[in-house]
């Protein structure tokens, strides 16, 4: 079994309980972020979220009053479990069942995109920033957390975004560590 065949069916396995079993563990991220980056929220009109899951995102967002009918919600997932929780949640958004390396819209298109605690042992960073700086618009937000113990994906993202021209910076989450790419 592929790497992304066993991923997948692992999220499609937890989909009926991720939320349960990590929501308000995701929800403190959101505060740190949101709070962080403000003003690129309250200005997004396409916010593009790479492994959103069953759309806790969006839900907060929505809760916290960014998600309005001018603001178009377009969600990424490899798992069509999880999606379906999402659809539950939001009949109106762009939910796509696919990869990050394979991001199907087009150039200049996001003004915010999130990759929140959806990068494993990546290994095609390269390709996951080529995809980003390709869809976000300029004066966008990058925004990507990952786990402490890949701090080698996280050098190897730092590296790419010099590289490709981005501006970056680092912060600390809880048990996380954020980058946020800016395109200028």
């Amino acid at each position: 079994m592929s790497e992304i065949s066993r991923v997948m069916r692992y999220y499609d396995y937890l989909s009926s309980v991720y939320e349960e079993l990590y929501g308000l563990e995701q929800y403190l991220k959101y505060d740190v972020i949101v709070d962080r980056y403000l003003d690129y929220f309250k200005r997004a009109r396409i916010i593009v979220d790479l492994g959103c899951g069953c759309g806790l995102f969006y839900r907060y967002l929505l809760s916290r009053g960014f998600i309005g009918p001018e603001v178009k919600y377009i969600g990424l997932d490899i798992s069509v479990g999880m999606l379906r929780v999402f659809r539950r949640f939001c009949p109106r958004c762009l939910l796509i069942n696919g990869v990050f390396e394979v991001c199907p819209l087009i150039c200049d298109v996001a003004d915010v995109i999130t990759c929140i605690s959806a990068i494993g042992g990546f290994e095609k960073v390269k390709i996951l920033l080529s995809e980003i700086v390709r869809v976000l618009r300029r004066e966008g937000i990058s925004i990507i957390t990952l786990r402490r113990e890949l701090k080698d994906v996280s050098e190897k993202l730092k590296e790419n975004a010099k590289h490709l021209d981005l501006d970056f910076e680092v912060f600390n989450l809880k048990s996380e560590i954020g980058i946020a790419l800016f395109k200028g």
